[in-house]
C-alpha cells in the first residue's frame, strides 16, 4: 500500500500503535504467553476438524506477521502492536478492509492485562479508529467485542 496511511505509527501519549514486526517474536510471545489464561475467554479458537476438511493450525509467529504485513501492503489490513510506556502490551488490527461502496473494516484486539483499566486500549481503539476514518478513507468500522468483556 505505500501510502500515509501505511506503515503508520500512532501516538497519543504513552500509548504508541506501530506495525508489527518480526523482531517483536519473543517480546510478543512472551506477553501473549503469560496472558493465555485471562485471553482464553475471548479469543478466537481454531475450529474442529472435520471429515470433509483439513486439520487446521496456528501459523507460526513468522507467518502470521508474513501475511498480516501482505494484507497491509494489499489495503487489506492495518496490523499493529501496542505498546504503552515503550513496553509491548498487546495487538490490534484492522482487518477486512474492503473498498468500493462498503469502504469498511472490523477491529479486533488483546492486551496485557497488566496494564487492563488503565484506558490502554481505547485509546489504541481511538487512535485507529480516527486513523481509518481521516487518513484511510474508511466510511465504517465495526469493534469486534464480546458482550461480556
Amino acid at each position: 500500500m505505500n501510502s500515509p496511511s501505511w506503515p503508520v505509527e500512532l501516538v497519543d501519549g504513552d500509548v504508541v500503535l506501530r506495525p508489527i514486526r518480526l523482531r517483536d517474536q519473543r517480546t510478543w510471545r512472551e506477553v501473549n504467553r503469560r496472558n493465555r489464561d485471562w485471553l482464553r475467554p475471548w479469543e478466537a479458537t481454531i475450529p474442529p476438524p472435520t471429515p470433509s476438511g483439513p486439520i487446521a493450525h496456528r501459523p507460526t509467529y513468522r507467518q502470521m506477521v508474513r501475511h498480516l504485513r501482505a494484507e497491509a501492503n494489499a489495503g487489506r489490513m492495518l496490523p499493529f502492536v501496542i505498546e504503552y510506556q515503550g513496553r509491548l502490551v498487546g495487538q490490534l488490527t484492522v482487518a477486512g478492509i474492503t473498498w468500493g461502496s462498503m469502504c469498511s473494516g472490523h477491529v479486533g484486539y488483546w492486551v496485557d492485562q497488566s496494564v487492563a483499566g488503565r484506558g490502554v486500549m481505547p485509546t489504541a481503539v481511538a487512535l485507529v479508529t480516527d486513523h481509518c476514518f481521516r487518513t484511510v478513507g474508511l466510511h465504517r468500522v465495526e469493534v469486534c467485542i464480546r458482550p461480556e468483556n
